[in-house]
Formats: C-alpha cells, sequence, structure tokens
C-alpha cells in the first residue's frame, strides 16, 4: 500500500475518532451522572446494579454501532488487498488496492454521518 493511500486511510480514521468523540463524551457524561444518582445507600445491592446497568445501555449501544462502523471500514480496506492479491506486479497491486480503496474511503464520511445520527438519536432517548 503507498505512504499516500496510507496518509489518506490515517486522516479520515482520525476524522472519524474526532467526529464519534464529540457524540460519545455527553453519553458517557450522561451514563455517569445516572450512575452517581443510582449510588443511594438505602437501596439493595442488586437494585442498584439493575440501576448501574440501565444507565449504562445507550453507551454500550453506541459503542457497538461504533465497533460495527470501523469493522466495516477496515474488511472494506483488507478486502481490497485481496482483491488485489492476483495482480503480477507491484505498480499493477498498488493501482488495484489504491482504486478500490478510494471507493471504501468514498463512502466512509456518510457511513459515519450515519453513525452519528444513531448515536445522537441514542443520545436523545
Amino acid at each position: 500500500m503507498s505512504a499516500s493511500l496510507q496518509s489518506r486511510i490515517q486522516s479520515e480514521v482520525e476524522k472519524f475518532q474526532t467526529a464519534i468523540h464529540k457524540c460519545l463524551v455527553p453519553l458517557q457524561k450522561t451514563a455517569y451522572l445516572c450512575m452517581a444518582e443510582c449510588s443511594d445507600p438505602n437501596q439493595s445491592p442488586q437494585s442498584i446494579e439493575r440501576c448501574y446497568k440501565k444507565c449504562q445501555h445507550a453507551i454500550s449501544s453506541a459503542d457497538n454501532h461504533v465497533q460495527f462502523t470501523v469493522q466495516n471500514f477496515q474488511r472494506g480496506i483488507q478486502q481490497c488487498d485481496m482483491n488485489c492479491q492476483d495482480k503480477t506486479d507491484q505498480s499493477q497491486y498498488e493501482a488495484c488496492v489504491s482504486a478500490c480503496a478510494e471507493k471504501v474511503l468514498h463512502k466512509f464520511p456518510a457511513e459515519t454521518d450515519e453513525l452519528i445520527s444513531k448515536l445522537q438519536a441514542t443520545n436523545s432517548i
């Protein structure tokens, strides 16, 4: 994989991380504040534990959405490499991987936007 393609992938991943961070931090804050409210010494340990789990549900769901999106992106890039293995020389291989990866990279911002919409919907629940 060429250095310029690696740099482009890294740049897209960094943009993704920044955008997702802005959505996850409010979810985490909400979960922590909710858990603080659960910490009532007058409640049974089981009741407190149920409350904690309820508080963590939104962030757990958000984490699953993020992992799914990241895994799909990684799988797309890996698939490019596998699909181009049959190229006879290095320059053909690089061109094949680059063309394929550009398609994956082109779709990634829209997938990120879709994920952000899901996270924002999760935060409003």
